[in-house]
């Protein structure tokens, strides 16, 4: 089940910048996965670490139904060399970044696939009982 950001009223924007902005940076942890995607796509790791300096635009929320877990995914407002900003999922569950990867700031995602986000879920439901 994933949220998009513009399905979500002020409050649930708050209460997931609130929620990761509540957990100090030296809490995530990169999986294997994730370092491993962050070398391969040249991740400017001051970038990445402006996420708790300059701040984010949250992307969207996913509950991951198999794995029970909840996810957040953000975008930095700083830019790399190449106007790129990273983006990273951080699970809330395991305290990983599951994965990052650079996005071209002027992306206006055309390509989203709608269908697969429930305007109805609500965020902060979705904290208190595991993924369905």
């Amino acid at each position: 089940m994933k949220k998009h950001f513009s399905q979500m009223g002020k409050k649930e924007l708050e209460y997931l910048k609130n929620r990761f902005k509540g957990i100090p940076q030296g809490r995530w942890k990169f999986n294997s996965y994730s370092k491993m995607r962050a070398i391969k796509r040249g991740v400017d790791m001051s970038v990445f670490r402006s996420f708790w300096t300059d701040g984010f635009d949250i992307v969207e929320f996913h509950q991951h139904e198999e794995k029970k877990e909840n996810r957040l995914l953000l975008r930095t407002i700083l830019t790399d060399s190449n106007d790129n900003q990273v983006c990273a999922v951080f699970n809330f569950t395991t305290m990983e970044v599951t994965t990052v990867y650079l996005n071209y700031r002027k992306n206006k995602h055309s390509n989203l696939v709608w269908s697969e986000y429930d305007s109805t879920i609500s965020i902060k439901d979705a904290f208190k009982r595991p993924a369905v």
